[in-house]
Parts: C-alpha cells; sequence; structure tokens
C-alpha cells in the first residue's frame, strides 16, 4: 500500500486537513478530529462521528508480488539487469 494523501474532513466545523509529513499532526480548527503520519504511515482519530476520511492510497501490488487476475495466477516482476561481471 503507497500513501498518496493523508488526510480527513470534519464534519463538525468543515475543515479539511492534510497531514504532508512524517510526524505532522494537524487538527482541525474545533479540535474534533486530526491526522497524522504524512507519507509514511496513517494515523487519525478524534471524535468519529465527525470525521470523513479522504485519505487516497495505491494498493497497486508492488514488483514481486503474485496477484490473480481473470483466474490466472500472474507474478509481478521488474526486468533483470546485466551483470557488470565483478
Amino acid at each position: 500500500m503507497k500513501i498518496l494523501r493523508n488526510s480527513a474532513k470534519c464534519l463538525k466545523c468543515g475543515s479539511h486537513i492534510c497531514s504532508r509529513h512524517r510526524h505532522d499532526f494537524q487538527r482541525c480548527n474545533c479540535g474534533a478530529i486530526f491526522v497524522d503520519g504524512g507519507l509514511a504511515y496513517l494515523r487519525s482519530g478524534g471524535d468519529l462521528q465527525y470525521y470523513e476520511d479522504t485519505s487516497i492510497v495505491d494498493d497497486t501490488p508492488p514488483s514481486g508480488v503474485h496477484s490473480e487476475q481473470n483466474g490466472e495466477r500472474r507474478q509481478h516482476v521488474q526486468p533483470e539487469r546485466a551483470d557488470d561481471g565483478d
């Protein structure tokens, strides 16, 4: 999972908050919700009745991870690099 945006909207005060980097703790204007972690990790909380997650994550499997598509098992691999002959 790759985090593209770590953000939330407060349904109490209408603030949209976004954590941009690791340990970038952000709280909405009324203090009801928070987000933290930037693109390193997803951390959020507060009064969840006012919390709307607006984060964006990419769930595309990384290279070398098996996935199934159309009933076929496939493996995502990166092309091999030429050996220097060391």
